[in-house]
């Protein structure tokens, strides 16, 4: 309060010296500065409180909603921590003679095996899946109360490498099929244009073919024994990250 009243002490007389030095007849630009001068040394002292007021409550109100919502993030935590139980495939591990390679924060994972003097290697990602295989999903289809067919098939890529080729499956499997949706024929190292002719329609093979590639993938471990756990592996994974972000959500809000 005291700095207040010795400012408007200094502003009057430094008015009052303006007022005696000016002319008498004084211009307009003279004119408008004194009256600006004047209004501002009349200025209410209230409305730069009412200022403060209003943003310390503003502070107050988003202090109040980042609490709020730290606190909503840190029960959610709690329940996926107490309610996370990875599923026996996951406990048990890969089938045998299959490596599992995954990071934190990466949803692509590999499994790799050698079978002779190939490199066998299957490639998934949480990102690419349909629907969440870990969800029971039912829906009123038309108000018959009817279950409606759901795609719960992880999808995953299957390659079977030989020095500088690999023939590529695209693969489906909800644990009870192994279905192949496409197949081919890459260079190892590098990515196909778009341009560049990858194979036919699978569908549209002859029969014997779409007999056969299935016995070929079975014969290296890649069948609808592998389909269940890689459905189970994805869906353990879904849960990790789910929480995991969540966990690093709230520390962002925190800081």
């Amino acid at each position: 309060m005291a700095f207040r009243m010795i400012c408007k002490t200094l502003t009057s007389r430094s008015l009052a010296a303006v007022s005696r030095a000016a002319p008498t007849h004084c211009t307009p630009s003279c004119s408008l500065l004194r009256h600006a001068a004047a209004a501002g040394a009349n200025r209410p002292a209230w409305r730069s409180d009412t200022t403060s007021l209003i943003s310390l409550r503003n502070f107050n109100t988003s202090m109040f909603a980042r609490s709020a919502l730290t606190d909503i993030l840190q029960e959610e935590i709690v329940h996926e921590k107490e309610t996370y139980q990875p599923p026996e495939e996951v406990i048990s591990g890969p089938p045998e003679g299959w490596q599992l390679t995954e990071t934190p924060g990466d949803t692509h994972m590999t499994l790799k095996k050698t079978h002779g003097s190939e490199k066998i290697q299957i490639d998934l990602m949480v990102n690419d899946q349909p629907v969440d295989p870990g969800e029971v999903y039912q829906e009123m289809a038309e108000g018959d109360n009817e279950e409606v067919d759901v795609d719960v098939g992880v999808h995953f890529n299957a390659s079977v490498t030989k020095g500088e080729q690999s023939l590529v499956f695209e693969c489906k499997s909800d644990g009870t099929y192994l279905d192949i949706q496409h197949l081919s024929l890459e260079l190892t190292d590098e990515s196909p244009e778009e341009s560049t002719y990858t194979g036919p329609v699978y569908a549209n093979l002859d029969e014997k073919l779409l007999q056969e590639f299935p016995a070929y993938l079975e014969e290296r471990g890649i069948d609808a024994d592998m389909g269940n756990y890689l459905l189970a592996l994805v869906n353990d994974k879904e849960e990790r990250e789910y929480k995991s972000w969540l966990e690093h959500v709230q520390k962002f809000l925190k800081k």
